[in-house]
């Protein structure tokens, strides 16, 4: 997390509201790919435990 924070100069809860507002790229992007991640990884835990 700390490299992503550094690369992304600041933290993703920052870039994905603070810039989203501002109508920054960085920002939307970080935003874009949060939501990718949290749904991903919702739906491998979700469909994982419902099959055992």
């Amino acid at each position: 997390m700390a490299l992503g924070a550094i690369w992304g100069q600041g933290c993703i809860i920052s870039n994905g509201f603070v810039f989203t507002a501002q109508l920054s790229m960085k920002g939307w992007f970080a935003f874009v790919f949060l939501m990718l991640g949290i749904w991903i990884s919702a739906r491998i835990f979700l469909v994982t435990k419902q099959r055992s």
